[in-house]
């Protein structure tokens, strides 16, 4: 700091107060003198009216002892766990010790944020269409797995739309479960405002494989009663029906598993519900849907006339 700068910051705290503070964890200087300003402005007159309203100016926060640095996308920050406080003579000493006391008594009862990264709007549109990219990439190479293992395109279709089904009846179910925690039947169904965390995250990439797992046993089935036989019939896929499920051990996390999984046990239950049924009531007929609309379509164009366009 040049010379000049510092006699004038010595004149300007002249006849003032002096403070050491220690703090439990380094934090940068800027944000312990914004605690103490804060502090200071809450402290009202005999009119009601803030004492200090300009508090930032009447205070200064000096780091001492070694610095801890910090380095975030700001840049790098000097942290410290003792500082030295000083305030000019317009702060008087018992609001002075007031407004620490509040300071000890916020920083007990609240982190101490350094710093909040927000992101703009576009940052934001980027990221989503990222992760709608990624998931429109991953559908395809499902469809594209699933075909090259059943060598028909129709199987991979109808596990992603089972897929599809199970994940958006889950999220949905959450929704209304948030809705239905509010009513009288929330309490008896042990409902509450689930919200979106990791565990719920965790829920349904688990219910993404099981869906997926379910799914391509059913169709494995149907590929060995089928056997030689170039169609896919109504008869085959009946008798390949023949699920499991892990209702009961998910219904007991709900109930019993604690309030860390409550929403992961909750997605799970949807989530077995519909992974079975998709599977035998969407991914099969759809399968059979495709396969007889393809069979229809060769059909079709082996008996039409040289030239004639085949009927759909």
């Amino acid at each position: 700091m040049p010379a000049a700068e510092s006699e004038t910051e010595a004149n300007r705290f002249s006849g003032g107060h002096q403070a050491q503070l220690t703090f439990s964890s380094p934090i940068a200087a800027d944000t312990a003198a914004g605690y103490v300003a804060e502090a200071l402005k809450n402290i009202t007159g005999d009119n009601g009216a803030s004492k200090y309203e300009a508090a930032a100016s009447l205070i200064a926060v000096k780091g001492a002892g070694e610095a801890e640095k910090s380095i975030s996308a700001a840049g790098a920050t000097n942290k410290f766990q003792t500082m030295t406080l000083q305030a000019t003579s317009q702060v008087a000493q018992e609001d002075l010790a007031a407004s620490l006391t509040q300071v000890t008594k916020t920083l007990a009862a609240t982190p101490a944020f350094d710093e909040v990264n927000s992101f703009a709007t576009s940052v934001a549109l980027e990221t989503q269409l990222d992760a709608l990219y990624a998931m429109l990439a991953s559908l395809v190479m499902i469809v594209v797995y699933i075909w090259y293992r059943f060598e028909k395109v129709s199987f991979g279709v109808a596990a992603v739309v089972a897929l599809a089904h199970d994940v958006l009846v889950t999220l949905g179910s959450v929704a209304l479960a948030a809705w239905l925690s509010g009513t009288p039947l929330g309490p008896i169904l042990l409902l509450e405002d689930f919200k979106v965390n990791l565990a719920l995250i965790a829920s349904l990439l688990t219910i993404v494989g099981y869906s997926l797992n379910d799914t391509i046993v059913i169709f494995d089935r149907i590929r060995e009663i089928k056997g030689k036989n170039p169609k896919v019939t109504y008869d085959m896929i009946n008798q390949s029906v023949n699920q499991t499920s892990t209702f009961i051990v998910v219904v007991i996390l709900y109930a019993f598993g604690g309030s860390g999984i409550h929403g992961f046990a909750f997605s799970m239950i949807i989530g077995s519900i519909t992974g079975v049924y998709s599977t035998i009531y969407i991914a099969n007929p759809v399968l059979y849907w495709l396969v007889q609309r393809e069979e229809r379509a060769t059909a079709s164009a082996r008996t039409a006339p040289y030239g004639a366009a085949p009927t759909p």
